[in-house]
């Protein structure tokens, strides 16, 4: 790793650790209470600072998961909207909007439809469909979610976007590989997505060739950005700025909008699991192994947007 400028980031687990304990501590307590100060006055950028809303239950899978928010301060988590929309299904793929709206996935196995919860009161359902709704996003500037829907019939998800009321739904792909994972560019005008476009030979087969596409922000000039290796693509992230993506399967890759080629990042570090941008977009943080075993203890590291 000489000539490369990492960085140990272990000041976030202990952080993460401290939030674990205290989940830990809620499990064992087998309740969560809310502090005197609402959490549901948050804003969406207050809630994104101070708070990570996860899927969990202390008793999963003989208890519903349901949606927490959970302080990175290392205080208690809290349940984020007792008693809904329903405690017999989990709550799953919570995403929150720039103004603190909730948006999120609950329902029977197969038939989850979306539901917005507005920080008090009743989560409302939006989609009411019979086809299986999950993996909402907002919109940056909140107005509009993508999501993705499951027809019962041909086994096959699509991407539709949705207004926050309910309204003006409308199916933006048609893939015979499907289409799912949407994710919004900082601007609001292009959305990325993971397709299968057929298969790969690998050692022991074939295998799905997920890639990623992106479109304009209506569907329109669909064209796929990726040509990642086997297993394909595992996960992707927009850069704060909206030029770039970073792109984790085999190896973990930045991939330019401008059509330059795709840099491989720190080829020489054993990438485990996903990367994230940092919020100004000038670094890269990445999980990897302490040593040489895959299977050993792992660090958070940080390098520079260039790859080295």
């Amino acid at each position: 790793m000489v000539g490369h400028h990492w960085h140990s980031f272990r000041w976030h687990w202990l952080v993460v650790a401290v939030a674990a304990l205290a989940m830990m501590i809620v499990a064992a307590l087998g309740s969560v209470a809310r502090g005197q100060d609402d959490p549901a006055e948050l804003t969406g950028n207050q809630r994104a600072a101070y708070e990570l809303i996860v899927s969990w239950s202390p008793k999963y899978p003989d208890e519903p998961r349901t949606l927490h928010a959970v302080p990175i301060d290392g205080s208690q988590p809290y349940r984020l909207i007792p008693g809904s929309p329903d405690d017999t299904f989990d709550e799953t793929y919570p995403d929150v909007a720039p103004d603190g709206r909730v948006i999120f996935a609950s329902g029977p196995e197969g038939n989850s439809d979306l539901f917005v919860w507005d920080g008090s009161g009743a989560p409302r359902n939006i989609t009411r469909s019979p086809w299986n709704e999950y993996g909402p996003i907002w919109s940056p500037d909140g107005t509009q979610i993508a999501f993705g829907s499951r027809n019962a019939d041909r086994d096959i998800a699509q991407i539709f976007v949705i207004n926050p009321d309910g309204t003006n739904r409308r199916q933006l792909t048609d893939r015979s590989g499907g289409a799912v994972s949407p994710a919004w560019s900082p601007d609001g005008t292009r959305i990325v997505f993971v397709s299968i476009g057929g298969q790969q030979r690998v050692d022991n087969g074939w295998q799905a060739n997920t890639q990623l596409w992106i479109m304009d922000a209506d569907g329109s000039n669909e064209q796929q950005i990726t040509t990642v290796g086997p297993p394909g693509v595992a996960s992707f992230e927009w850069s704060p700025d909206g030029q770039s993506l970073i792109v984790s399967g085999a190896t973990t890759q930045i991939v330019s909008m401008d059509g330059r080629a795709a840099v491989e990042l720190a080829p020489e570090v054993s990438i485990l699991g996903s990367a994230s941008w940092s919020p100004d977009g000038t670094v890269i943080a990445v999980v990897a192994p302490v040593g040489d075993d895959s299977r050993g203890p792992t660090t958070l590291l940080l390098v520079d947007r260039n790859g080295t």
